[in-house]
This record gives structure tokens, sequence and C-alpha cells, in this order.
């Protein structure tokens, strides 16, 4: 190591710093840390080439790499890719309702901004507003999800639809009670 190198090198919190004042880091300044891994058993579902481990490639051409520390049994490795699997597409589909739900929202609130002149009007807009992008949102969501379903289990695709269906008639029901209060 140069001479010039090994006079900036410090020693803070147990890790190597390069720099000029190790309490008041710059940009450009190195932190280095060593750890120390201890062996450990692991399981690995992947394709071995040569000696790395790649992603396997199935017949339907998606990859398949799964890990898990410990000694784990290839069913039990499978079931828990499927949970992680179904837990990812449960939080994306609940994302894209929750974005729905808000750009529909904001589309409605046009409405009340529009009928603000009278504050009550303007609540009593804004709270429905709100309610029927609940349900449409949640609508749309299901819809989205039915087709993706239909093809591959048609019996939940259907009911899903079926449910959007509901939540639509009652979106439109509800609105013409209100009509009739009028």
């Amino acid at each position: 190591m140069p001479t010039e190198l090994r006079q900036k090198l410090q020693i803070h919190d147990g890790n190597f710093y390069l720099g000029e004042i190790s309490t008041n880091p710059k940009i450009g300044d190195l932190q280095i840390a060593f750890d120390v891994v201890q062996p450990t058993s692991i399981s690995v579902i992947a394709k071995q080439a040569g000696l790395n481990v790649i992603p396997y490639m199935t017949q339907a051409g998606d990859s398949l790499e799964l890990f898990e520390y410990g000694t784990v049994s290839a069913s039990d490795m499978f079931k828990h890719g499927m949970s992680s699997n179904t837990m990812l597409t449960w939080s994306i589909r609940f994302g894209g309702f929750i974005v729905m739900f808000i750009g529909l929202t904001l589309i409605f609130s046009v409405l009340r901004t529009l009928t603000a002149v009278l504050p009550f009007l303007a609540d009593m807009v804004g709270f429905l507003g709100t309610f029927a992008s609940g349900i449409l949102a949640a609508s749309f969501s299901l819809t989205t999800i039915a087709i993706a379903w239909i093809f591959y289990r048609p019996i939940l695709g259907i009911s899903l639809l079926a449910i959007a269906a509901i939540l639509i008639f009652l979106l439109r029901f509800t609105r013409q009670d209100e009509e009739e209060n009028f």
C-alpha cells in the first residue's frame, strides 16, 4: 500500500476510513468494513452450470431460482415460493386498487370544487365522490383481476365479474335513490 494512502487510512467504529475526517465524511471518502460469514447449510433450487448456479428456465419460459438458509425440502421450498408469489400478487393488486381509488377521487374532486359555493353541498358531493370512487375502483379492480383469471379458472373469473357487476348495480341503485329524494 502506498505511504500517502496509508497515512490517510484511519480506524473509525471498527471500520477502515479513508478520508480527511472520519466524523465529518465528504463525497469521495471511503468506509471499508469486513464481515465474517460462517459456513452454513443452504438449500437451492436452480440449474448448475459448471461451478456456478444459474436460474433454471422452465418449459413455459420463466426462470426459477429459489434459495433458503438451512436444509429445506424441495416441496417446502416450492410452497414457500408459491406463498411469497401469492403475497406479491395480492400486494400488487391492492396497490392497483389504491392507485385507481386515488385517481378516481381526484377526478370526482373537480365536482366538489365546482359545488364549493355552497359548503353543505360541497361536503355531500365530496362524500358521494369518495364513495363512488371506492365502488368504481373495487369493481374495476375486480374486473381486471377476473379477465386475467377467466382462461385459467373460469369459475373464479366469472364470480369476480359478478361481484363487480353487483358493485356497479349498487352504485347505480344508490344514485337512483338519491335522485328520488331531491
